[in-house]
């Protein structure tokens, strides 16, 4: 009899479109924007991505500003260097890609850590919405811009007539 999987999948609507959420063994794999497939998964809410969108829920109501969930992102060295730093960057402050590159100690790799930001395979729990280009505009966002101002507005910005991210 083959085994049972264990990678899990489930796609909830939120305020920034449809997120697909996937676990391995207990730990969160993925917060992906929008309904995506993941390889060998289950359609399932196993108990760690019941718990991550309840926790995604809380936040898109404002009653969380942070995320207590056991995450495990698939990322190369250089992505998990970017990701750690993305974890550190608190609720309702911005950052750039040459913010975070420098606090790698790489500052001539804001180029890689865009890449890096862009892959981030567990959004909002992992905070990649937080990081504008160094203009203060949008910028790209792999949730789409309409994703990015959903989330930015749950932290008290807005995106003004030209572009750039403000306060609210």
């Amino acid at each position: 009899m083959p085994e049972p999987s264990r990678h899990f999948r489930h796609v909830i609507d939120s305020p920034a479109g449809p997120l697909t959420f996937g676990s391995f063994e207990g730990t969160l794999t993925h917060v992906l924007f929008g309904e995506c497939e993941l390889p060998h998964s289950t359609e399932r809410k196993s108990p760690v991505i019941a718990d991550a969108v309840e926790q995604v829920r809380e936040y898109f109501r404002g009653r969380r500003r942070s995320f207590e969930v056991v995450i495990a992102p698939a990322a190369r060295v250089f992505q998990s260097r970017v990701l750690r730093a993305l974890s550190n960057v608190r609720f309702a402050t911005l950052t750039t890609y040459g913010d975070i590159a420098r606090t790698i100690d790489a500052p001539r790799a804001w180029q890689a850590v865009g890449q890096a930001v862009g892959a981030n395979p567990i959004g909002i729990i992992i905070p990649c919405h937080r990081v504008l280009p160094a203009s203060g505009l949008l910028g790209g966002f792999a949730g789409g811009s309409d994703a990015k101002k959903a989330l930015l507005h749950v932290e008290g910005f807005q995106v003004d007539s030209s572009g750039r991210v403000v306060r609210a």
